[in-house]
């Protein structure tokens, strides 16, 4: 047998071997860059989908109009703030905060629209802050937070959450009607 055709095996388990390590070495890197592309897709049609709800919200002057299903209405002002009121505290009362205060906040200026806001203080567990974050999130029709400012409280061994308290402003639009004193 020649001496090339012997160490022709060996040159084969070699390159076999060399071709694994490559494989191995870069399995990590291969795999964040999948993920990264599997998230800039995912970002793509994310941004595909707010540009098509732009240009739903923008009007042919270019100026943007609030669907009728994001604002608050009702008969008069004040049933438009009792239901955002009693929405608002429900949500805050299903996912076992505690209401601390509930007050009118200032409008929010420059809006073209009304609108309604209220100042919040609740104290709770994380987890119920993020449900309620969650639910206000989903609220229809739609609220918005403004201010959002939460502090660990001490630890309480009677409790076996860790508490927090949360003070917030969230605000919503309103019926132009329903602006009028």
């Amino acid at each position: 047998m020649s001496p090339v055709l012997r160490l022709l095996p060996g040159a084969g388990i070699v390159a076999i071997l060399g071709v694994a390590s490559v494989l191995i070495m870069t399995y990590p890197s291969r795999s964040r860059l999948a993920l990264a592309e599997a998230e800039a897709t995912e970002l793509a049609r994310h941004e595909a989908q707010l540009m098509q709800r732009m240009i739903v919200l923008q009007s042919a002057e270019g100026v943007v109009s609030i669907p009728a299903e994001a604002i608050w209405a009702g008969e008069d002002a004040a049933s438009v703030e009792i239901a955002l009121q009693q929405a608002v505290v429900t949500a805050a009362g299903q996912v076992g905060l505690q209401l601390i205060s509930f007050g009118a906040a200032a409008q929010s200026d420059g809006q073209t629209n009304p609108t309604i806001a209220y100042e919040l203080e609740l104290s709770g567990g994380h987890q119920s802050v993020a449900r309620f974050l969650a639910d206000l999130e989903a609220m229809r029709p739609a609220l918005a937070v403004s201010y959002l400012w939460v502090r660990q409280l001490p630890a309480d061994p009677a409790q076996n959450i860790s508490p927090v308290s949360l003070r917030m402003t969230v605000w919503g639009f309103r019926e132009h009607a329903a602006a009028a004193p």
